[in-house]
């Protein structure tokens, strides 16, 4: 999309350095912003002209993780549309290590990055460091990132860096070049086949398996000792305040069949009770509404919190929260029927709803919400597949009004988010005198 974007890397002269990259993924729309936000549709048809260069995808366009259609991708800022405009080039150094800090900054596809002919060793997901893990690529939902380390120990040439969305019919494949040499050429590189005997080892599949895959699901991950202190906090599972979160549409874009009415004037100024539109429970619980969907946590606490997937669509959805980093404690996905290869209707086996709204789930068997807590990864975005769950835990004791919201752009706009309220009237103390205030906040369709 349009609008001026980047990244801010901050890093630790205690923690090894190498040599990096910086890599910006965006999908790629003939419309700006506006346009897009008020229309919320793609395209509307299949225009590109789709890259010649053979991959090994074919056979994964699973609407199960299924998207709005692009145009392309752009890689930081190079892309191409039926042309053969320049592309971002990565030049290396034979026998020399290199960090790419590969970064989704994109309005909806997720994306799958990977390098023909070299290995990637995951050292990060989002700000946090973790045991290294090799693979062949990594899925990237909006908002993710993550730090691989790649050794340019293969000959001298140029090879394709390939971007794909899961679903290649919608959105045409992307590339980048990684080169040895001074050469802008394109590459006549071939992506690994996967197959049963030689798989593809991948992070953060959309999907729990395809034929010829290895998927890592993301809370396999294991944080270095780097961040003990942090994982600490949120390891003991004794008194824990536990919420359940659902996704869906019943009544537009919600979360627990609430979708977000942003208030007026900041709750910092106002009361949410007062700036914003209370909740009707009954209304809400019942038929869905829309409203300022708070949600109060206690401090300085152990809070779990199970975001659901539970009414299929044919997309992923994301949770990404300010305030915190959560630890990932599981990505659950849904079973599916061995024959068809279809999602099965009975996915929540392990968590019980009333309702297509969720507001009442609880875990069909209370010892599946027990986690034995061994150096998760910590994240502040984490993709929800298709019919499955996350759960995550947070120590609030970062006091503030914090939004929490589906990443998918179209799905925030619609209002699929909501606030926690971490004590954040006690925040209101450290707000500078004179500071600007406002109280005419209004957003609608056409704004």
């Amino acid at each position: 999309m349009d609008g001026l974007f980047g990244a801010l890397i901050v890093t630790d002269n205690r923690r090894p350095s190498y040599p990096s990259f910086n890599v910006l993924v965006n999908d790629w729309l003939h419309m700006d912003s506006d346009e897009f936000a008020t229309s919320l549709y793609g395209p509307g048809e299949d225009t590109a002209t789709y890259s010649p260069i053979p991959d090994r995808y074919d056979d994964l366009a699973d609407e199960d993780v299924g998207d709005l259609a692009s145009d392309s991708f752009l890689i930081n800022g190079r892309g191409r549309f039926n042309n053969t405009a320049p592309l971002t080039i990565h030049r290396v150094d034979q026998g020399q290590q290199y960090m790419f800090r590969f970064i989704n900054t994109g309005f909806d596809n997720m994306v799958e990055v990977s390098i023909d002919g070299h290995r990637m060793t995951v050292v990060g997901v989002d700000s946090c460091e973790v045991e290294p893990v090799v693979l062949d690529s990594v899925f990237l939902a909006i908002g993710e990132r993550v730090n691989v380390l790649i050794t340019a120990d293969q000959p001298e040439d140029n090879y394709w860096v390939r971007y794909r969305a899961p679903h290649k019919s919608q959105t045409p494949l992307a590339h980048s070049i990684l080169s040895y040499t001074s050469s802008s050429a394109d590459p006549n590189t071939a992506a690994k086949q996967c197959t049963e005997s030689n798989k593809c080892v991948a992070l953060n599949c959309p999907f729990q398996t395809a034929p010829g895959w290895k998927c890592i699901p993301m809370h396999m991950m294991k944080s270095t000792s780097y961040h003990a202190v942090e994982v600490e906090k949120i390891s003991d599972g004794s008194d824990i305040s536990e919420h359940f979160l659902a996704y869906s549409y019943m009544a537009g874009d919600s979360i627990n069949g609430r979708t977000l009415e942003l208030p007026s004037s900041p709750f910092y100024q106002q009361h949410y009770s007062k700036t914003g539109t209370v909740c009707d429970d009954t209304v809400c619980d019942s038929v869905g509404c829309a409203c300022t969907h708070v949600r109060k946590l206690p401090t300085n606490k152990v809070v779990q919190i199970v975001v659901m997937h539970h009414v299929l669509k044919f997309f992923i959805h994301t949770w990404h929260m300010h305030g915190y980093r959560f630890a990932v404690l599981k990505v659950a996905y849904p079973p599916k029927d061995n024959s068809t290869g279809l999602i099965m209707s009975t996915y929540n086996r392990e968590i019980n709803c009333s309702n297509d709204f969720c507001n009442d789930a609880h875990w069909a068997n209370d010892n599946i919400g027990q986690f034995d807590v061994d150096r998760p990864p910590l994240k502040d975005t984490v993709m929800i597949p298709n019919g499955g769950y996350a759960v995550v835990r947070i120590y609030t004791d970062n006091p503030g009004y914090w939004m929490a919201h589906c990443h998918q752009t179209e799905h925030l706009h619609e209002g699929m988010a909501m606030v926690f309220d971490v004590d954040g009237e006690s925040v209101k103390d450290t707000i500078p005198p004179n500071f600007p205030t406002c109280g005419d906040f209004t957003l609608s369709p056409t704004k």
